[in-house]
């Protein structure tokens, strides 16, 4: 289900070790390598256990242990932590993953107003993380994350929403 995120999250590491700064736009931590905290759906653990807290320019998903700190963006959605994990942010907006469904989720207007951003965890991150739709999200324009992956040809390529 993830072998692809594996092998893109190596290429992608292997290329930051090249660059003395990388930690001020990118971090790639090794995956959780333990079990992931209860309640964390299936498709959030199969990205943590890859990456436990990546930092992919303006996207951020929390590490496994503190997923449950932040679970007070929450709180305010219809059927609140029980039915939504916040798992991110995108320039600070949260990122939401609906519990049973696992469709990802944001609201970046004032309003709650949830906008469906992809299937589950994996395929956003395939999407949007480290691939070619980031700029949908956060003005890509100069920002340094993305200009590392499309400059080194490390945009990941396939399983689009």
């Amino acid at each position: 289900m993830v072998a692809d995120i594996r092998d893109a999250v190596d290429r992608i590491r292997g290329a930051l070790e090249t660059i003395d700064d990388a930690i001020t736009f990118a971090d790639l931590p090794p995956g959780l390598g333990r079990a992931a905290p209860t309640g964390i759906p299936d498709s959030l653990t199969a990205v943590l256990d890859i990456t436990n807290g990546p930092r992919c320019g303006s996207i951020v998903l929390f590490d496994g242990d503190s997923i449950d700190e932040n679970q007070f963006f929450a709180q305010d959605l219809e059927g609140g932590p029980e039915r939504w994990i916040c798992y991110g942010t995108c320039d600070y907006v949260p990122l939401f993953a609906d519990r049973r469904s696992e469709e990802v989720y944001w609201s970046p207007e004032e309003d709650d107003t949830l906008h469906r951003l992809a299937d589950d965890v994996p395929s956003f991150f395939r999407a949007y993380a480290i691939g070619p739709r980031y700029g949908e999200l956060t003005p890509a324009d100069d920002d340094r994350w993305y200009e590392f992956l499309t400059s080194r040809g490390l945009v990941f390529q396939g399983g689009e929403e």
